[in-house]
């Protein structure tokens, strides 16, 4: 019956538009090969992933080739870089030549990451320390304080999710997996010619502002929204504070928008006020209209 079920929502994924990936077999996952894709002019970089990984990166836009019977597939660098899987160019780290003899970016030169490493489910709060952080140790760096800033949101939202209505557990769930998908392109060989400890901590700030924001925070309750609130506050640092401002402005219009949605307005207005001084302390906002 699974396979049934699966079968129709990818026909109907393939008539709505859902780009397939590279097909053939491939493992183990995380493996990589220069590979001529069809549609493209030249040679790219691709990765054995899980059919259920690239859909869920992809948004369901992407997917192996005879999905769902194919598990694994070849996810091409062009397409999960630029998210151009068409062809016809292939270009910047995506480029690689198959007759290179060069290993310095082939996955047996760097450190060893088991395979779950890349095609994580984003439940498990140790990805930052076993994959992402020993691939890219950053001894004494901002990164190495962004890794742990980082697992300790996973942590802090694993905690208390439980106390959060099921569209709140669903939110958490959407977003800790939103944040390490984001990052998990960094464990790519080809990256490792170009990363940099700086560029890891952008990027691992970065995905905070962009899977906070980019989800329907305001469609939680509003005790939800003020629990996810004083949770994410509990791990806040300073050098937070530029990576999360979209997200305290995505938190005040939800609760202005309570303010005429509920009878009580002065009591919303009161928890907005709390919301905006505790911000204010902590250097989001000087000031705040």
């Amino acid at each position: 019956m699974y396979i049934i079920i699966s079968m129709w929502t990818f026909l109907f994924l393939a008539l709505c538009g859902v780009i397939t990936s590279v097909s053939g077999k491939c493992g183990p996952v995380g493996s990589t090969k220069c590979l001529h894709a069809r549609g493209y002019i030249g040679y790219q970089w691709a990765t054995c992933l899980t059919d259920a990984y690239i859909q869920t990166k992809s948004n369901d836009r992407h997917a192996c080739e005879n999905s769902p019977t194919t598990r694994y597939c070849y996810y091409q660098c062009m397409c999960e870089l630029y998210d151009e899987c068409d062809g016809p160019s292939v270009r910047g780290l995506c480029s690689c030549d198959p007759y290179d003899t060069d290993t310095s970016h082939t996955p047996e030169s760097l450190a060893p990451l088991p395979s779950w490493c890349f095609s994580p489910a984003g439940a498990t709060c140790s990805w930052y320390e076993d994959c992402l952080q020993k691939r890219y140790p950053c001894p004494g760096s901002s990164a190495e304080n962004a890794f742990t800033l980082a697992k300790n949101f996973c942590d802090l939202f694993n905690n208390h999710k439980t106390s959060l209505a099921t569209n709140g557990q669903d939110w958490i769930g959407a977003v800790s997996k939103c944040l390490q998908f984001v990052l998990v392109p960094i464990l790519r060989p080809w990256q490792s010619l170009v990363i940099t400890c700086t560029s890891i901590k952008n990027v691992t700030f970065a995905s905070h502002s962009k899977c906070f924001s980019g989800l329907q925070f305001c469609s939680l309750s509003f005790s939800d929204q003020m629990k996810i609130f004083w949770t994410i506050k509990g791990g806040f640092t300073d050098a937070f504070v530029d990576a999360m401002k979209s997200f305290w402005e995505i938190v005040f219009g939800c609760l202005k928008q309570h303010t005429t949605n509920v009878s009580n307005v002065d009591l919303i207005d009161n928890k907005l006020a709390r919301v905006e001084g505790n911000c204010e302390e902590t250097g989001v906002y000087g000031e705040h209209s």
